[in-house]
């Protein structure tokens, strides 16, 4: 709840401060913060889980599957949160109402 109020509080678009892997792979400073607030939230509620955040995870779809293989090789946890902090980057920026987080949770992969 805390990420969406977050997203729209910027609802009429956000600075891009980076573009990672491609032109349409962008990062806000809102992104972050969101994931920040997602990751509070959750290790809060679920301090034994493990958690893993698309900011946290170099660009390019390379080094996510990595980061996820990683994750399942040498869990920390049964749990494992996935996160996408705004999902629809590139609508956000510009002030486009199709974004939002993007939470899964897997149980022992």
């Amino acid at each position: 709840q805390k990420a969406g109020e977050i997203i729209l509080q910027h609802a009429n678009g956000a600075d891009v401060v980076e573009t990672k892997a491609t032109s349409r792979d962008l990062l806000t400073l809102v992104d972050p913060l969101c994931e920040q607030v997602i990751r509070e939230t959750v290790l809060a509620n679920f301090p034994d889980h493990d958690f893993l955040g698309e900011e946290q995870v170099a660009a390019g779809k390379e080094a996510s599957m990595i980061a996820l293989e990683e994750k399942l090789t040498n869990p920390k946890s049964p749990w494992l949160w996935i996160v996408d902090p705004i999902d629809g980057t590139t609508n956000f920026a510009y002030g486009i109402p199709l974004n939002m987080p993007s939470i899964a949770v897997a149980y022992e992969g």
